[in-house]
């Protein structure tokens, strides 16, 4: 009732003043659609007549939309009209578009495009300032200097020229793609003036969102030693912002300098970096730059502690760069263990790509090494990257991190640069559990994906140089020794396989007779970890094949390592099997070392018999009955789902690091241990 009380009211006031009867006998309304008749609800703080004022308006009140969108037209025309300076330049500018029209097209000929640039041109001077603040103009101004010759850029450029000018230009959301393109394309004199309005102002211009963009493209791309220098130290404080220094190149030269201003100059370089980091600017090179220099001289490690949690969740723009891989990998070796899991954690779902960019896979190798908690390790890291280790393989930069997963620090397939450069993280990292328990941990993990690639890929990698000698290395280091004799026994019978016609036999191969002289010289160790003996599995599955490899020398000094490793079974069983072989071998001893020595070292081998405390079984019938007490049989090849069932089936035997329950997929690293936490 109140409602159409006030209703009433309202009606009754606007008919007072329009002259309108609203008796019930001249409305034939009802007083429920009364409001819809008038076009309004109710008094309007814009007058009585509602929103319009009154005009447009037919003699009931209603608007005349017509008027309405023709008076709302008139008014975007002249608001674009005041947009680029009145009604007279909005003629221009609109002719201008219409030329840039035909000269954006790619099937535009070349004179005639450069005719168009240059009556665009014609009607953009005077108005540069004002037209490429805006949207169309700025796309003009970008195809003039483009396709343009050097006198349109010096013109359209001559009008911003001054200092005020270019900071103004750089700081707007589109006239600062005008000192891009300028940039790139404009001349020396150009960029220097660019670059003398820059002078003193880098620090603020850095912390702006579009005047960054350009002080990205000027340093990274552009500017010289000394520019990159000046642009440099005005992060070091007011006295080097104004007062530059010659041979300045690094925060080092700067400390090294002045060690007495080091605490002054490090608090004004945060400062900076913090305002600029506050704001989420953090891919430019300079700041990159930077902020690793005051990573490596930073001694408080409060302060390096504020840089890491800045930095955390953002690393995955940035670790694609050298800088930023640098970081990433100091915020590893210098944080704790839940920052660790914070920075993996951040590199969720795109870990192959990560893995396999230029600089980002050092970040992977960095955490291979510090990360302690190898459970979080695997599911994080190890997993994501064995499931897809074919994509990982066909990368230069995959393969060594794979490589490192299987080897860790081995000289013989890291570089010397990159060891140094991993070397230097163990100065100042925190961890205390030994790296050789963790290497052992993460073996133990990636075992069942290696043996399958090391048995997808072995006829490929016995003949490719690159993989030989790693295949080999990989086979010994493998933690199991169900999962080392699978191995050997699939590369012995890949020994034994028939050679295509068209391919060399694999002993002319120099890499991969070096590699089975590799792993027989290794048998020594093997017997006394109690793994498979390798000469004794080559011996099984290629007795035919070592018989054709004796008339070469590369084959006789292969038997001769055999017979050094003083593994008594092994001796008697190379003595056995090259035994009826030895007038073969006695002919060509003239010609090949390797026969004279073997032939010596077959008289070492009379009267050898393998001792008592040898096992008679070899191979993964002896494992499986000294674990199980039991015997099963592998045929061929043996791929991880074998080894896992065989796993499953004796529960009750596991390894440390298998002796707690896996964590639930989604709940990896939400928990931290107390020994974490302290």
């Amino acid at each position: 009732m109140v409602i159409i009380e006030h209703i009433e009211k309202t009606c009754t006031y606007i008919c007072i003043e329009d002259d309108i009867d609203l008796s019930e006998s001249s409305s034939g309304v009802d007083q429920k659609n009364k409001t819809k008749k008038f076009g309004f609800n109710g008094p309007s703080r814009n007058g009585p007549y509602g929103k319009f004022g009154g005009k447009g308006k037919d003699p009931q009140g209603k608007p005349d939309w017509r008027e309405v969108r023709a008076e709302t037209k008139s008014r975007k025309k002249k608001r674009k009209q005041r947009s680029v300076g009145g009604e007279e330049l909005y003629t221009s500018f609109m002719k201008a578009i219409k030329l840039w029209e035909e000269l954006r097209h790619t099937d535009c000929k070349k004179d005639r495009r450069l005719e168009l640039c240059r009556q665009v041109t014609n009607l953009f001077i005077g108005n540069v300032k004002v037209w490429i603040k805006q949207a169309s103009g700025i796309r003009m101004a970008e195809h003039l200097i483009t396709h343009g010759d050097a006198d349109i850029r010096q013109r359209l450029f001559d009008e911003i020229c001054s200092k005020e000018q270019i900071l103004e230009t750089m700081k707007d959301s589109h006239s600062h793609h005008f000192l891009l393109k300028i940039l790139k394309h404009g001349s020396k004199n150009q960029r220097d003036l660019i670059f003398a309005a820059m002078e003193g102002q880098v620090v603020r211009l850095s912390k702006h969102t579009y005047a960054s963009n350009v002080i990205q493209l000027a340093y990274s791309d552009f500017a010289t030693s000394d520019q990159r220098s000046k642009m440099m130290q005005e992060f070091f404080g007011p006295r080097f912002r104004y007062f530059k220094e010659e041979g300045v190149k690094t925060l080092g030269d700067i400390l090294e300098k002045h060690p007495s201003k080091k605490k002054e100059v490090m608090e004004d370089l945060k400062k900076g970096l913090q305002m600029i980091m506050h704001k989420g600017i953090f891919n430019s090179t300079l700041i990159l730059g930077l902020l690793r220099e005051y990573m490596v001289h930073c001694d408080d490690q409060v302060d390096f502690n504020l840089v890491i949690e800045s930095v955390e969740d953002g690393l995955l723009r940035v670790v694609h760069t050298k800088d930023g891989a640098r970081i990433a990998m100091m915020c590893l070796w210098r944080g704790s263990a839940k920052q660790r899991k914070t920075i993996i954690k951040s590199f969720k779902g795109h870990m192959i790509e990560v893995a396999t960019w230029e600089h980002s896979y050092m970040v992977l190798l960095a955490a291979l090494d510090c990360v302690e908690d190898t459970k979080f390790l695997h599911k994080a890291v190890l997993e994501v990257l064995m499931a897809e280790k074919e994509k990982l393989l066909q990368s230069e930069y995959g393969t060594r991190v794979f490589r490192y997963m299987v080897l860790g620090r081995n000289a013989t397939y890291v570089h010397p640069d990159i060891l140094k450069v991993l070397e230097s993280g163990d100065v100042c990292s925190q961890n205390k559990k030994p790296r050789d328990l963790c290497r052992r941990e993460i073996l133990q993990y990636i075992s069942g994906p290696l043996l399958q690639a090391l048995t997808d890929n072995l006829p490929r990698w016995c003949r490719d140089a690159h993989w030989t000698l790693f295949l080999g290395a990989a086979i010994h280091v493998l933690p199991e020794a169900g999962l080392k004799c699978a191995a050997m026994t699939s590369l012995a019978q890949h020994c034994a396989a028939p050679v295509p016609e068209d391919a060399k036999p694999l002993m002319d191969l120099a890499p991969f007779s070096k590699m089975l002289s590799f792993l027989v010289g290794k048998d020594a160790e093997n017997k006394k970890n109690k793994m498979p003996l390798f000469t004794l599995i080559l011996i099984k599955h290629a007795g035919e094949t070592i018989a054709s490899w004796l008339k070469c020398n590369r084959g006789c000094f292969l038997m001769v390592k055999a017979i050094e490793t003083e593994v008594k079974r092994v001796m008697a069983a190379v003595r056995d099997h090259v035994a009826p072989h030895t007038d073969a071998i006695d002919k060509i001893k003239s010609s090949a070392k390797g026969a004279e020595l073997l032939l010596e070292k077959l008289k070492l081998t009379d009267g050898v018999e393998a001792s008592e405390d040898e096992e008679e079984k070899t191979g993964i019938e002896a494992y499986e009955t000294e674990k199980f007490g039991k015997t099963k049989k592998y045929h061929g090849k043996v791929l991880e789902n074998d080894y896992n069932d065989s796993k499953d089936d004796h529960s009750d035997v596991e390894t440390d690091v298998h002796d707690e329950k896996m964590e639930d997929e989604d709940g990896v690293g939400e928990e931290e241990t107390d020994e974490e936490d302290e």
